[in-house]
């Protein structure tokens, strides 16, 4: 019998850090007391940018009482709505829907004064009408000008005209107002520089401003260019604009290919740029320590292994100067992948730290669920990740402070915050398989409960009131049948009467949900009863699997009997894996098809290593034009493959509880298994990742597998159909 199934996957080891501590290279965070918050700078932010409304009641061209009325009271909203102001009372939160109406009623009112129409272009890109706003823009830059406003504020006005030139897809006419940026530089750095946090506000905006446009080094070392001789500009604007060069540059010159293909003379012009880079973010920090921003940048300068700071020495320096700086969390973060020799261990550990930072008016708590969902996308199923005592403790925890904080309450993003905690309440009960407890919390936060915040725990597709229900009562059928039949009946007569429980809840099921989670469990039954029996078992994969998108298929044989399996949707370019977890002797037959496009670099083929010692490296590869494969054994593991067919079979037989991986790639020749794949469990665990490039592409078309009563011969077989 065939199971259609669609199948991606991500081999990614699990092992200790569910519920043990695993060490590191990121020691204890040390949470610095009383350090300034997120909202202490959002204060000086606002401030920063209402002194534009006292602008305009001073340089103002509008005369009319009643139309500076109308325009104060525009400008208010628009100031608060640009700034992202979290400490807005709700009534503030609803006026600033009304932006476009209040746009409206100033400018029927009569006014056309430069800073109102700076702010109009927001609204105006609001109501989609990015070609009004592209106009709207250029005159603001005209009036300003011609005004007593201060000339810094051009690059304000600059920065609204290229967002709304990219609405309106005007890409040339971009490129030019880019080159405009440099030359009102001097003097947004020269008006900001009497505000408190200015300096930090203006270089954050002109970021902002020049990331709108492709970034060229051309482009940055002509607005340095000027800034250094303007010879006004801050010591400080220049040592991050200089670091932020040589960064950009250092990437540039050793080019984006993969390592293995960077040339010497590039890595050496990588090295000497960032050390440049490294060199003038260092003197920034030093030249303002209270700044988040040179540390942060040098937490990534750290990965590199310059300076002699630590990745964690720069991250406390950033989080002493704001404890709230995310985007130092993102590079730790960062820095903690798998695949820069970090581990989920680290990035678990760091989640519970975050969950741990217990001042008040901090939002650090909040990015515990950034964490998860990163751990998430790095292959583990949030089953896997929920059903860890110390997350979940921690996840509750997290739960707790945000719901008891006034500062998560008043701020506006509240409602999606508080959506996340629901969720992340439902997905602990849904995935520990406590049904009672997910039924009573979706009952009770229903609104709260909506498409988008359950795709956040990949349960948007996975639940529904109904199926809840079918979960729940299927869990006390099973009990009360496994009661009824007692602990001398055989495994197979249990699946035939899960089979008929199944059945039954079938014919009353109301949801599709519901109707197919049952119709899974009859035929993985059924499967379980074949496999039981020593028949083949056969999985067939859907078609069409490549390296844009698919699906994950994780099954795993507990004991001599029992098949389980679950299906999770991925999307995305994704290596994608078929992963079976076994302990018993097991026979099993790989179909697989390598599709080979003409005139494609590189190579597609099959290999195997052994991941429970780690070594082995590549045992076998087939290059499509071959016509045989050279062939290995190691251990106790005998296998063969014939690439004559299409589907080509690769049969493998396994005994005792040994771990192996079986690739199947596009790329060239690697050192070895995954590192990541390296076992913390004594199950024989086999699995086949492939990363495809443009140039081939790989498909398992299924895979057949069935119980072994004897053991395997130790010698190649070679009697493959």
């Amino acid at each position: 019998m065939f199971l259609r199934m669609t199948v991606v996957g991500l081999i990614v080891s699990l092992g200790s850090w569910i519920g043990v501590t695993s060490a590191s290279d990121f020691e204890t965070i040390l949470w610095p007391q009383d350090a300034p918050t997120l909202s202490d700078f959002q204060e000086n932010e606002l401030a920063f940018h209402r002194q534009q409304l006292e602008l305009y009641r001073k340089h103002t061209t509008d005369s009319d009482p009643e139309v500076r009325e109308l325009a104060e009271t525009f400008l208010e909203v628009a100031i608060a709505t640009a700034v992202n102001d979290w400490q807005q009372s709700e009534d503030e939160l609803l006026r600033a829907s009304e932006l476009p109406s209040l746009n409206a009623a100033a400018y029927k009112a009569g006014s056309r004064d430069a800073m109102v129409e700076m702010h109009a272009v927001n609204a105006l890109l609001n109501e989609a009408r990015p070609s009004t706003a592209v106009a709207v823009a250029r005159k603001s830059i005209k009036s300003l000008e011609a005004s007593e406003y201060p000339a810094g504020l051009k690059l304000l006005m600059i920065d609204r005209l290229i967002q709304a030139r990219l609405r309106a897809t005007q890409w040339r006419s971009v490129a030019k107002e880019r080159k405009s940026v440099s030359q009102a530089l001097p003097q947004w750095f020269g008006y900001a520089s009497s505000f408190p946090d200015g300096l930090r506000i203006a270089y954050q905006q002109y970021l902002r401003t020049i990331s709108r446009v492709r970034m060229t080094t051309d482009l940055l070392a002509e607005d340095l260019r000027v800034c250094e001789a303007a010879g006004d500009v801050d010591p400080w604007i220049l040592a991050m604009m200089k670091g932020h060069f040589h960064r950009h540059n250092g990437w540039q010159l050793r080019g984006g290919g993969y390592a293995s293909e960077v040339t010497p003379k590039g890595w050496e012009d990588f090295e000497r740029e960032m050390t440049l880079s490294y060199d003038n973010y260092k003197a920034a920090h030093q030249l303002r320590p209270l700044c988040p921003l040179a540390p942060a940048a040098l937490i990534e300068l750290a990965m590199l292994n310059l300076g002699s700071e630590s990745v964690q020495d720069w991250f406390e320096a950033s989080i002493a100067a704001e404890l709230d700086y995310f985007p130092a969390y993102h590079k730790v973060l960062w820095s903690m992948l798998p695949r820069w020799g970090g581990s989920v261990e680290q990035m678990a550990k760091f989640a519970t730290q975050c969950a741990d930072c217990t001042q008040p008016d901090s939002l650090v708590p909040s990015y515990y669920f950034d964490v998860l969902k990163l751990i998430h996308k790095e292959g583990l199923p949030w089953k896997m990740i929920l059903s860890s005592p110390r997350i979940k403790d921690s996840s509750y925890q997290v739960i707790r402070q945000i719901q008891q904080n006034d500062r998560f309450r008043t701020k506006s993003g509240m409602s999606g915050l508080e959506c996340t905690c629901h969720g992340m309440e439902l997905a602990i009960a849904y995935y520990n398989e406590d049904y009672p407890a997910a039924i009573a919390i979706w009952d009770a936060k229903a609104d709260f409960l909506n498409e988008h915040n359950l795709s956040k725990f990949s349960l948007s597709r996975r639940i529904d009131r109904d199926k809840l229900d079918a979960l729940n009562e299927f869990g006390n059928r099973i009990s009360k049948m496994e009661a009824e039949l007692g602990s001398q009946a055989s495994q197979a007569d249990r699946w035939k009467q899960s089979i008929d429980v199944c059945e039954t809840m079938k014919a009353t099921a109301k949801s599709t949900r519901t109707i197919r989670y049952l119709q899974s469990k009859i035929d993985l039954a059924t499967v379980a009863i074949d496999f039981d029996e020593g028949r083949w078992v056969s999985f067939e994969f859907d078609e069409g699997l490549d390296h844009w998108h698919g699906a994950h298929q994780h099954f795993r044989v507990d004991g001599p009997t029992t098949l389980v399996a679950s299906t999770e949707t991925i999307t995305g370019k994704a290596m994608l894996t078929h992963q079976l977890s076994f302990s018993g002797p097991r026979e099993i037959e790989m179909m697989i098809e390598v599709l080979h496009k003409s005139g494609s670099r590189g190579r597609a083929g099959v290999e195997l290593g052994d991941c429970r010692s780690g070594k082995g490296g590549r045992f076998f590869s087939m290059d499509p034009g071959q016509k045989r494969v050279d062939v290995y054994s190691t251990g106790e593991l005998c296998h063969v493959f014939k690439p004559e067919t299409k589907p080509s079979r690769f049969g493998i037989q396994v005994w005792g509880p040994h771990q192996w991986q079986i690739s199947i790639d596009g790329q060239p020749d690697t050192d070895g298994p995954d590192p990541e794949f390296e076992p913390k469990t004594d199950n024989l665990s086999i699995g086949i990742p492939y990363l495809v490039p443009v140039s081939a592409t790989v498909a398992i078309k299924g895979l057949r597998i069935r119980k072994l009563s004897d053991p395997p011969p130790k010698k190649l077989i070679d009697d493959t159909e």
